[in-house]
């Protein structure tokens, strides 16, 4: 059954290993300040092109590269990896693969005197992010990957959302009811469409073909999660299990809930100076074959006040991974105003 819209009616923290070697590295980027401007980037969302010699990949290198970047993608419904990685060898990465926005460079060198990785940005189209790794030995290639794993991951995320961005919030709509009773100011394409409007309660849409992109944002008032609480994940669910159920309709008498089989990933962060608890999982409509994602973010504003923005995607038998990376690079847009 679908749910019935009417008006009226990181990647989660990353758990990493890092290995500690010796080895030298080297971080350098690009400084493009008053360079010449270059061509636009291409690629899919979070799609990594990696250049590495065609046996190196089909070999334990390119077995290490998939594990430590094709991750499963935390909070789906169905396994899909945080990035999805194309393979070319270095014959073949000319000017059209070198427009790509994100790629990987392995370089392995006999003569290499050191292990080296740098990040440049922008060499040759904009917006772009090439990680080059270098060393003598596919050892020392696993160890620059492995090392620097968490950094590289949230350069490409970091790349990839601002990208997104820039390419959805070029009509950006104006939300001043939004701003004037919940504080805050948030970047909203004008693709999204205001489905309900309460007093501390506001749900966006965006209806695609074969998919509906929601984003919900509200006060609650007398509430809040003390940071020292045993039970934080249970009272997120108590408090967006409520209000979901109270402001969003659903066919049949559906309710609208926190799928009760798995617990979501929490973890603590910081928004524009706000700490904040972020919790990922999976609704379902109570008796009803239908659930999706949705990524959520609690702050405690007040010892008596807690603001939720949460984004949740209704997109049955369709990969769903990039519309909550997109729901979720708009709430990480939000900057919260000064009362």
């Amino acid at each position: 059954m679908k749910i019935k819209y009417s008006c009226v009616s990181y990647v989660i923290a990353i758990y990493l290993l890092f290995i500690n070697t010796g080895c030298k590295q080297e971080y350098k980027k690009l400084n493009i300040s008053n360079s010449v401007p270059v061509a636009l980037s291409v690629g899919k969302l979070n799609e990594i092109l990696v250049v590495i010699p065609n046996d190196k990949w089909e070999e334990d290198l390119g077995e290490t590269i998939r594990n430590l970047f094709a991750l499963e993608t935390l909070g789906l419904p169905q396994q899909e990896p945080i990035f999805d990685l194309k393979q070319v060898s270095s014959e073949v990465f000319t000017e059209f693969h070198q427009q790509k926005r994100a790629y990987l460079n392995i370089s392995i060198d006999k003569s290499c005197k050191k292990d080296e990785i740098e990040f440049v940005y922008h060499k040759t189209a904009t917006p772009q992010l090439g990680v080059y790794c270098k060393s003598s030995n596919d050892n020392g290639i696993k160890l620059l990957l492995e090392n620097n794993n968490e950094k590289i991951i949230k350069a490409f995320k970091t790349l990839e959302k601002d990208y997104l961005l820039s390419y959805i919030v070029t009509g950006r709509q104006s939300c001043k009811a939004l701003s004037r009773k919940l504080k805050l100011d948030l970047k909203l394409p004008k693709s999204y469409r205001k489905a309900l409007e309460q007093e501390n309660f506001f749900w966006y849409r965006k209806t695609l073909p074969h998919a509906d992109l929601n984003l919900v944002c509200y006060l609650v008032n007398n509430k809040t999660i003390p940071e020292n609480s045993k039970y934080i994940t249970r009272e997120i669910i108590k408090v967006r299990d409520s209000i979901n159920s109270l402001y969003i309709p659903v066919e049949n008498n559906g309710k609208l809930q926190t799928e009760r089989a798995y617990t979501p990933y929490l973890v603590r962060s910081v928004l524009d100076t706000k700490k904040v608890y972020v919790s990922r999982g999976t609704w379902e409509i109570k008796n009803q074959f239908l659930a999706g994602p949705f990524v959520n973010y609690t702050f405690s504003i007040t010892d008596y006040q807690l603001l939720v923005i949460e984004g949740f995607v209704l997109a049955p038998a369709t990969r769903k991974r990039d519309y909550i990376f997109e729901l979720e690079s708009l709430i990480q847009s939000i900057s919260f105003l000064e009362k």
